[in-house]
């Protein structure tokens, strides 16, 4: 199964607590965390970690850090996006309403996406907005394509009593085989 990583998820995800009082391994685990932290946050490769400069610089900041490899880093960000999204399933699914918005944008290359998010008010009366996903359209802006996207993001993130949501957003893309989108 081809996992897309969210960059948002993956952001808030790398968030720790302070490391004071903390034990050295424990240290050593917010060190990689914060790594982690830098690539996530600023959109690196993963290959940053092999980069002769870059080893230069964190052992000229720190001779003791083990530099984790490209395998090691995307195993790593991986296993917490995967805790987030399960996470995420968890909250979504003690939730009576949620609104999905659906945003299709280009990129400078033309190249055309849709972006799949999901909002909801929390018991305190803040708003909580999760992008679920952004997939690419491949070339293809129909009707259908861009209805089999949704449907395949509604899908993977149907939980009990989401089945509603998923209807009213497909209902609002699927019109007669003669009508056209009004808008998108």
């Amino acid at each position: 199964m081809d996992i897309k990583l969210n960059t948002t998820i993956l952001k808030d995800a790398l968030l720790f607590p302070s490391t004071a009082g903390v034990s050295a391994n424990e240290l050593l685990s917010a060190k990689r965390r914060n790594l982690l932290k830098m690539i996530v946050s600023t959109l690196q490769p993963l290959e940053t970690t092999e980069d002769s400069y870059f080893k230069h610089f964190i052992q000229a900041l720190n001779p003791e850090f083990q530099i984790p490899t490209k395998a090691v880093i995307h195993s790593e960000v991986l296993s917490i996006y995967n805790q987030k999204v399960q996470d995420l399933r968890g909250i979504l699914a003690s939730v009576d309403d949620i609104v999905l918005t659906c945003e299709l944008w280009s990129s400078k290359a033309e190249d055309s996406y849709l972006t799949v998010g999901c909002h909801y008010i929390d018991p305190l009366g803040n708003l909580k907005s999760f992008m679920l996903k952004t997939t690419s359209l491949f070339g293809d802006e129909s009707e259908a394509n861009i209805g089999s996207q949704l449907a395949a993001v509604t899908e993977a993130w149907a939980e009990r009593g989401t089945a509603g949501c998923r209807y009213d957003l497909l209902k609002m893309f699927y019109r007669s085989e003669t009508e056209k989108f009004s808008s998108i």
